[in-house]
């Protein structure tokens, strides 16, 4: 239950169905008495095992206080536990934001979906850590309902992980109605998350879920506080994956890059392939800026290959301080490139502006190259790590391929394979069938580029 925000009348904590307590909201901050009946009421649910609580009282005045580093530190809060990945390497945490983006046909859908059902039988998730099985609420705003259906039967035909048994709902009618943009429909979900005690939400397209808007920082943050609005009212750990599209540069259509905890970029790369490129993990170093390749497979679901570190190979390759296109840097490697799909190349230079940087224009004419050429080189100066330092030894280095704050990612393979950390980046890519890499397909076929390119 929340009292409305302009009743200020002493409030004590109450409880919402679940039995676990909550305050009521308060635009104008708490009082001292409110406070202390929320601790209380605390008190008495720990006294009978109740250890999970809804968010603390809303900010303001009255709720301000400091703690030193380590009684902060010291406190086990619950919401710090992955729903993908493992402690200390969280790809998707419990509570948090999620954004799988791409272009019209990438499979962000089809990716997202297979998500839902790894996460709702406890079944790792292309090689990464389920730990437990959640409960997944799937909303999609767009295409005719009776094509979903079918999409979502045929997932449930072919699927051979453990059983879902009933943990994916799918908000049936009305049928692509849902809005975050009004109250009665953001009350409305959170009743129906707290009902059906769902822990992640798979949401899309964002544009028809309230997102009107060109999507810069402001109206970004203001997207998200409707977001944040249903997890106060449901009060629980509801993380919420939204599916976006990407705009004409390649890059997610809007200011989302601050936004959330992870970015995921869908790419198609021919027919049977699928490119994710990890844009942002910001709780987990390991994968953040790590490229995935995928296989298709049967049921709408996807297999992981060997994957490779692109971002590492693009910048020893541009140590040298020459000028490239994104073509000569994806070109075979007997052709001084590193051997890769020029749409893959593209989407990482895009994709990291604090570390790369392009030259058009009369810019490019002043490197001999035609106007209309776009150059690309590692970025130089105060925003960006010393590159030509850094880089010039190789990929030992890892940390130094990424601006800060930015972690770096180790191979990653698939079950089965070698134990993580056995092999450095450079034996790695020699273990990897040829026949079997994405990269390797533009080589054998001519016009590969030109399919994933449209």
């Amino acid at each position: 239950m929340t009292v409305p925000a302009d009743q200020h009348t002493t409030a004590s904590a109450e409880a919402n169905g679940n039995g676990q307590a909550h305050a009521p909201a308060r635009s104008g901050g708490w009082t001292e008495e409110d406070l202390e009946a929320f601790r209380q009421a605390e008190l008495v649910d720990r006294l009978n095992g109740i250890t999970s609580y809804a968010p603390e009282p809303p900010d303001g005045p009255a709720t301000a206080r400091l703690v030193s580093v380590e009684e902060f530190a010291a406190v086990d809060e619950a919401g710090a536990g992955p729903i993908v990945g493992q402690p200390g390497s969280i790809l998707i945490p419990e509570g948090g934001d999620v954004m799988f983006y791409g272009d019209g046909g990438a499979g962000k859908t089809t990716l997202s979906v297979d998500l839902a059902f790894h996460l709702a039988s406890g079944t790792d998730w292309l090689g990464i850590a389920v730990p437990r099985a959640v409960r997944v609420l799937l909303i999609e705003s767009e295409g005719p309902r009776p094509l979903f259906r079918k999409k979502l039967a045929r997932k449930l035909d072919a699927w051979q992980g453990a059983a879902v048994d009933g943990r994916i709902v799918v908000f049936e009618q009305p049928w692509a109605a849902f809005t975050f943009a009004e109250e009665t429909w953001r009350a409305k979900l959170a009743e129906l998350v707290v009902e059906s005690e769902i822990d992640l939400l798979i949401a899309g397209p964002l544009t028809r879920l309230g997102m009107d808007a060109a999507g810069t920082l402001q109206e970004v943050r203001a997207f998200m506080d409707l977001v944040q609005d249903v997890r106060r009212q449901c009060a629980r750990l509801l993380t919420v994956a939204l599916v976006h599209h990407e705009n004409k540069g390649g890059a997610v259509s809007g200011s989302w890059e601050g936004a959330g905890d992870t970015l995921l970029h869908v790419q198609a790369a021919g027919n049977g392939h699928t490119v994710v490129l990890v844009q942002k993990a910001r709780w987990d170093s390991e994968r953040h800026g790590k490229t995935m390749h995928l296989a298709w497979a049967d049921g709408d679901g996807f297999r992981l290959k060997g994957d490779r570190d692109y971002l590492a190979e693009i910048v020893e390759l541009l140590a040298d301080g020459e000028w490239r296109t994104a073509k000569q840097i994806s070109a075979p490697v007997d052709d001084g490139g590193i051997g890769a799909a020029e749409t893959i190349v593209k989407a990482i230079l895009n994709d990291e502006p604090e570390l790369f940087e392009s030259r058009t224009g009369d810019a490019a004419r002043e490197l001999g190259k035609p106007k209309n050429t776009v150059l690309w080189n590692v970025r130089s100066g105060s925003d960006a790590p010393n590159s030509r330092s850094a880089f010039s030894g190789g990929v030992e280095d890892r940390a130094a391929l990424r601006p800060p704050l930015k972690g770096a990612a180790r191979d990653e393979r698939t079950p089965g394979d070698v134990a993580e950390g056995a092999l450095d980046a450079e034996t790695h890519q020699t273990q990897i069938d040829p026949d079997d890499e994405l990269d390797r397909v533009a080589a054998k076929f001519p016009d590969f580029d030109e399919r994933a390119a449209e």
